[in-house]
């Protein structure tokens, strides 16, 4: 289904896409939309597997980040690898590692 996403998650990509966009990267231009990537099966599933996911999966609703991730994908052959570049925390009082 689909869900409006917090005001403060999209304030906090809002801002984030201007830093970097002022630093000179190029920034998506469509809307932002949170999401978990679980997987990415290849092959359509077969129908039981299928059936025994939508029956045993739980929706989420919420949860707490605690670090925001930059990753680095790089495309191969094989697929995507995403290598972490930088892992910054969240909250309120945290510290930027190294400053």
């Amino acid at each position: 289904g689909s869900s409006v996403p917090a005001p403060q998650l999209v304030q906090l990509a809002t801002l984030c896409r201007e830093a970097l966009h002022a630093e000179g990267f190029t920034v998506e231009a469509r809307g932002y939309r949170p999401h978990c990537t679980l997987g990415r099966p290849r092959e359509p599933w077969p129908q039981a597997a299928r059936r025994h996911w939508e029956a045993t999966a739980a929706p989420v609703t919420t949860f707490v980040a605690d670090s925001l991730v930059l990753y680095q994908s790089l495309t191969g052959p094989d697929g995507a690898v995403h290598v972490p570049v930088e892992r910054l925390p969240l909250g309120a009082g945290g510290a930027r590692p190294g400053a």
